[in-house]
């Protein structure tokens, strides 16, 4: 004998609700408007993420967690890009169950082409969710990476391992980026060819943690930026390349470090140089205090260097 649910009263339709396991009040929320309602109810309390999953040799999920329970929900059996609208329409039916306590990450991982990962991206950015975590891995094309960069402006974690598809995309994204600053915890570029010292000093400031792959600058440009971090950035680490051998010297004279080593005193390695005895000495903010260890490896022709401003060797 079937028992009419929303036959019960208010009162106890919210208190069985409020005992439905994480994945029965997702289910119970796309059924139809009212049970939506109840469902959204029963969510209020919770910090949920939703994460959106599309990576190569596994099947398309939707990942949710409130902290206390995890649950999934498969996508397709097996991924079919001309299914767009179908996962569009799966994803979207969420949104509306929960009332400004969703997050979303989002996975996506050598599966699908660069047009479809764009269009589920315009999907979150439509939703005004926050995006915690965005990966994007082996894809290519400018109008994904600046949609990527546009989206997670706040978010805790950007690694972005995709490759522009024209030479003159410095010139159309530092357009794009304007005076967007964004405030990631963690930007990680793996083709950051386009990635300039403006966009660094300007765009880029408030990034905790910044990591830059596949590219070199200038000596110069990198004391432009080095000297552009002393007058008050918020990067608190800082990985980029150096297309010259040999440059160290000249960067301590013109930051003025405080003090240096010669590269032979043995000491931790916790900063992720991948010289066995690199260089390095500290510099501080002009205005705030903040001090770094600028570690270096400049014995190659596309030497490593690192701001780091929790370095162990700081406490030297």
């Amino acid at each position: 004998m079937s028992i009419d649910f929303f036959g019960f009263p208010v009162s106890v339709i919210d208190r069985i609700a409020g005992e439905l396991h994480l994945a029965d009040l997702l289910n119970l929320g796309i059924l139809s408007k009212r049970s939506r309602q109840v469902s959204r109810l029963a969510l209020r309390p919770y910090a949920c993420e939703m994460k959106i999953k599309f990576e190569r040799g596994s099947i398309p999920t939707l990942e949710f967690t409130n902290g206390t329970y995890f649950c999934y929900q498969p996508l397709a059996p097996e991924f079919e890009e001309s299914q767009l609208e179908k996962f569009k329409d799966y994803i979207k039916q969420y949104f509306p169950l929960f009332t400004g306590n969703l997050k979303i990450a989002i996975s996506f991982k050598h599966l699908g082409s660069s047009n479809f990962v764009a269009a589920i991206l315009d999907i979150v950015h439509l939703s005004k969710v926050p995006v915690t975590n965005l990966i994007l891995e082996e894809y290519t094309g400018n109008q994904l990476i600046m949609k990527s960069i546009s989206l997670c402006s706040e978010t805790t974690s950007l690694s972005l391992m995709c490759r522009p598809t024209i030479y003159g995309f410095r010139d159309e994204i530092g357009r794009s980026l304007a005076n967007k600053v964004l405030g990631s915890q963690k930007l990680e570029i793996f083709w950051s060819k386009w990635v300039t010292p403006e966009i660094i000093m300007k765009n880029f400031k408030k990034c905790k943690e910044l990591l830059l792959h596949n590219s070199s600058f200038d000596q110069l440009d990198v004391i432009r930026i080095l000297k552009h971090w002393k007058t008050g950035s918020s990067i608190r680490k800082l990985r980029l390349n150096v297309g010259q051998r040999w440059y160290g010297a000249q960067i301590f004279r013109e930051l003025e470090g405080d003090y240096f080593f010669d590269g032979f005193r043995p000491f931790p390695y916790q900063f992720m140089v991948p010289a066995m005895l690199p260089n390095c000495f500290v510099i501080a903010q002009d205005n705030t205090g903040v001090r770094a260890v600028i570690a270096y490896q400049d014995n190659e022709a596309h030497g490593t260097l690192v701001l780091d401003c929790d370095s162990p060797l700081l406490q030297y």
